[in-house]
C-alpha cells in the first residue's frame, strides 16, 4: 500500500515537471534551433501548426504517465455519460456565478479585463482557429491532467489540501506573467475559482474526465461567445 501511494506521488511530480518543463520554458524553439530550423521565417499557420503538435506531443506523454487511470475513467464516464454530465454540469454553474460576481467586485478597484483575458482575445483575433483548439481542446486535457490529477496522486488522502492547492495553482498560472499592476493580483480569485471547483468535482466524482467535460464547455462558451463577438 504505502508503495503505491509512493508510486503515486512520483507520477504526480513527475506529471507536474514535465508540464512546466515542456509549457513554461522555450523548450519549444530550443528543439527547433536544435535541428538549425529557421522558425522566424515561418507565417501564422505554420507556428499553429507547430505549436498544436507540440502540445498534443505533450498531452499524450502525460497521458501515458497516467494511463491505467485514464482508461479505467474513460470506461466508467463515457459508460455513464448522461449521469456524470446531469449530476456536474450544475458545478460549472456554480463556478461560472461566483466568477462573474468576483470579476464585478474587482471592477470597483481596477479598470478593463484581466491582463490574460486581454492576452487571450488579442491571439484570437490573430490567430482564431489555433485559440479555439488550443482553449477548447489541449487546455482542458492538459490542464486537468496536471492541475487536478498530478496534484491529486500527491494529495490523494487529503481532500481540502489538495482542492486548495489545486485551486490557487491553477488561478496563480492564469495570473503569472500577466501582472503590471497591483490589481491584477486580484484576479487570482476569479481565476482560481473553477480550479477549485473543478478539483472538488474530481474528488466527489474520482473521475478526471468529469473536471475536464466542465472545462471544455466553459472554455468553449466563452471562445465562442468571444468569436460571434468579433463577426
Amino acid at each position: 500500500m504505502l508503495n503505491q501511494q509512493l508510486k503515486d506521488i512520483l507520477k504526480g511530480l513527475l506529471g507536474l515537471f514535465i508540464y512546466f518543463f515542456a509549457m513554461l520554458t522555450n523548450l519549444n524553439v530550443i528543439i527547433l534551433k536544435g535541428l538549425n530550423i529557421n522558425y522566424q521565417a515561418w507565417n501564422d499557420v505554420q507556428i499553429s501548426i507547430y505549436l498544436l503538435s507540440y502540445q498534443f506531443i505533450i498531452i499524450g506523454i502525460i497521458i501515458f504517465l497516467f494511463w491505467q487511470t485514464y482508461k479505467n475513467n474513460f470506461i466508467k464516464f463515457f459508460s455513464n455519460f448522461k449521469k456524470y454530465i446531469s449530476e456536474y454540469i450544475k458545478y460549472w454553474f456554480i463556478a461560472l456565478g461566483l466568477m462573474i460576481i468576483s470579476n464585478a467586485l474587482i471592477q470597483i478597484v481596477a479598470t478593463g479585463i484581466a491582463p490574460n483575458e486581454e492576452a487571450v482575445r488579442e491571439t484570437l483575433n490573430i490567430q482564431p482557429l489555433y485559440t479555439f483548439i488550443a482553449s477548447v481542446i489541449i487546455a482542458p486535457i492538459l490542464e486537468e491532467s496536471v492541475f487536478r490529477l498530478s496534484f491529486r496522486k500527491i494529495f490523494a488522502n487529503m481532500n481540502i489540501v489538495y482542492i486548495l492547492i489545486s485551486g490557487f495553482a491553477f488561478g496563480l498560472l492564469h495570473v503569472l506573467g500577466n501582472v503590471y499592476v497591483w490589481t491584477d493580483w486580484l484576479y487570482l480569485l476569479p481565476y482560481s475559482i473553477p480550479g477549485l471547483v473543478f478539483a472538488y468535482t474530481l474528488v466527489k466524482s474520482d473521475n478526471i474526465f468529469v473536471p475536464i467535460s466542465l472545462h471544455t464547455i466553459h472554455n468553449g462558451i466563452l471562445i465562442t461567445i468571444q468569436l460571434l463577438a468579433m463577426l
